[in-house]
């Protein structure tokens, strides 16, 4: 699985580079771009009302390039993103045994992660100070390569206190004897950013999830991510 992902990684970035206009036109100085951030993600779907209440953070990382279209206004950008989805949630339970109180805390953490191929298109607007608004929607592919869940657990009695500690790793595949999700992930983002002095691009964005990635039960992932992309000059 990590070479298939290795391959597709390498194809796109490659595109992503070699795929240059004739006469030079670019947007930021640069036609590539190296974008980092943080992701706000959680589950949704047919779940217990624990399991979406919270959303996680995660990161993401990769690059991203610029061509301009006919229109002025309006820039292809396709991308490849390692970013990271999932959720984390919480339970508590409290029963009393024997006139001694037992209390239980359950703290989980999933972590999906994925490779991620973005086909967004923007629309600019130039601000008064030379800023420039930008506008953004489109697809985005994911390609599910690890993932894992961390479980807390805390069990309080008679005044003692102990804590458990888990972690199981997450398989992606079509098997739902095997696999806990499935490996392709599809969905729209949206969002708003600004271009500062021709170079920094920040922007925040949504991303709903359209595609089920559960066997069992429907999951989709959803989140926020606020990014910083660095244009880079020729």
């Amino acid at each position: 699985m990590y070479k298939k992902v290795v391959f597709m990684a390498a194809v796109v970035t490659a595109s992503i580079v070699s795929v240059q206009k004739s006469d030079g036109q670019q947007i930021g100085n640069g036609v590539l771009g190296i974008r980092a951030g943080v992701n706000l993600t959680k589950l949704t779907g047919d779940l217990d009302d624990e399991m979406s209440a919270k959303f996680k953070p995660g990161i993401q990382l990769g690059v991203v390039a610029n061509f301009p279209m006919k229109n002025e206004k309006l820039t292809l950008q396709p991308g490849i993103i390692f970013s990271q989805q999932g959720a984390k949630w919480s339970d508590s339970e409290s029963v009393t045994y024997a006139g001694i109180k037992f209390e239980s805390e359950t703290f989980t953490k999933m972590t999906l992660n994925y490779l991620q191929i973005p086909v967004n298109f923007l629309y600019r607007h130039e601000l008064n100070g030379g800023n420039i608004l930008m506008l953004q929607a489109g697809p985005y592919l994911g390609y599910g390569i690890s993932g894992k869940v961390k479980e807390e657990v805390t069990v309080s009695r008679g005044g003692e206190t102990e804590t458990e500690r888990e972690t199981e790793t997450i398989k992606f595949g079509g098997d739902k004897k095997k696999h806990d999700f499935k490996t392709f992930d599809l969905g729209l983002g949206i969002g708003v950013g600004m271009l500062f002095s021709e170079t920094f691009h920040v922007s925040l964005g949504y991303n709903l999830g359209l595609a089920d990635i559960g066997h069992y039960v429907s999951v989709k992932n959803t989140g926020f991510a606020l990014t910083l992309t660095y244009m880079l000059g020729q």
